[in-house]
C-alpha cells in the first residue's frame, strides 16, 4: 500500500511537471510573439509569473526525485521483506520435514519398542519352558537316582540273604562230611576188628 501511494505520488508529480513544463513553454512563446511595450510590461508580469513557475519546477523534480528514491527506498524494502518471508518459509518448511522425520522415528521406535517386548516376552516364555523341563529332568533324575539306590539296597539285601544260604549250605555240607567220615570211621573199625578176630 505504501509502494502504490509512493507511486501515485510519482505520478501526479510527473503529471504536475508536464502541466508546468507546458504552461512554461507557452509563456515563453507569448514572451517571443509580443514585442510591444504593452507587451513588455505583460511579459515582465509574465517574467514573474515564470520565475514562480520555473521554482515550483524546480520544487516539482524535487519532488519528484524525493518520492522517487522513497519509492526505491520501499521496493528495496519490499523485496528484503520478501526474501525474509521465503527464508520463513524455507525455515518453515524445514520445520515440517524435521517434525515428519521426529514422527517416523517416533512410530520407528515404538515399532522397535513393540518388537523388543513381543522377543523378550518370547524368550521369558521359552526360560520358562525350560526351566519347567529343568525341573521335569531334575524330578526324574531324583526318582531315578532313588530307584537305583532303592535297587542297590534289594541287591545288597538279596547278596545279603544269599551269603546267608551259601554259609547255611557250607556249614551243613560240613556237617554231612563229618557224618559220613563218622560213619567211615565206624565201618573202618568194624572192619578192622572183624579182621583181627
Amino acid at each position: 500500500e505504501e509502494l502504490s501511494f509512493r507511486s501515485a505520488l510519482v505520478k501526479r508529480s510527473e503529471a504536475a511537471l508536464t502541466e508546468l513544463k507546458t504552461d512554461f513553454d507557452l509563456y515563453r512563446s507569448l514572451e517571443e510573439a509580443r514585442v510591444s511595450s504593452a507587451v513588455a510590461q505583460a511579459l515582465s508580469a509574465e517574467g514573474a509569473r515564470r520565475e514562480e513557475l520555473a521554482a515550483r519546477l524546480a520544487e516539482a523534480e524535487a519532488n519528484k526525485l524525493t518520492h522517487s528514491e522513497a519509492a526505491r527506498l520501499a521496493q528495496n524494502e519490499l523485496r528484503v521483506k520478501e526474501q525474509e518471508l521465503q527464508s520463513a518459509g524455507t525455515e518453515m518448511g524445514l520445520a515440517f520435514i524435521a517434525r515428519d522425520r521426529a514422527v517416523e522415528d517416533t512410530k520407528e521406535a515404538r515399532k522397535s519398542e513393540v518388537t523388543a517386548k513381543l522377543e523378550a516376552h518370547s524368550l521369558r516364555r521359552r526360560l520358562d519352558r525350560s526351566n519347567e523341563v529343568n525341573r521335569c529332568l531334575f524330578l526324574d533324575h531324583k526318582n531315578l537316582m532313588g530307584a537305583q539306590v532303592e535297587m542297590s539296597r534289594k541287591h545288597c539285601e538279596d547278596l545279603a540273604g544269599i551269603n546267608t544260604f551259601l554259609v547255611y549250605l557250607s556249614q551243613r555240607q560240613a556237617k554231612l562230611r563229618l557224618v559220613v567220615l563218622k560213619d567211615r570211621l565206624v565201618d573202618a573199625d568194624k572192619l578192622k576188628t572183624r579182621y583181627q578176630r
